[in-house]
């Protein structure tokens, strides 16, 4: 998906949005060098308070590149 997002469509950076409360979703944005970006958190009225607060995570084109 990555590789989709910056050698097909030269996206500046990718997002993600998970629950904090679903740390097997951010592990696996992290193993994939995402990094959480908490100055974003945000709650989320749509779901439970079990469910929030809903975190974001990012990875720009150059920090994919860099890696690859």
């Amino acid at each position: 998906m990555l590789d989709w997002a910056f050698t097909r469509h030269d996206a500046p950076h990718v997002v993600a949005l998970t629950s904090m409360a679903n740390e097997a979703s951010w592990s696996l944005m992290e193993k994939f060098g995402m990094r959480r970006r908490a100055d974003l958190d945000f709650e989320d009225p749509r779901f439970p308070l079990t469910d929030n607060p809903t975190i974001l995570y990012s990875l720009s084109g150059e920090e994919w590149r860099a890696r690859s």
